[in-house]
């Protein structure tokens, strides 16, 4: 299983190698995870896409 990674321009990867359906699964879990502690201090989540 390859590193997911985030730079300030998001997660850039190929369609097929590292943007797969497993991989998106994995950044759905690890956001909804870390959402409740992050609702609780009062700051902005940011989600876009192009």
């Amino acid at each position: 299983m390859s590193q997911i990674s985030f730079g300030t321009d998001g997660w850039r990867a190929i369609v097929g190698e590292d943007f797969t359906p497993e991989n998106i699964e994995r950044v759905i879990q690890a956001f909804c995870d870390l959402y409740p502690k992050l609702a609780k201090t009062g700051k902005h989540i940011v989600i876009g896409y192009d």
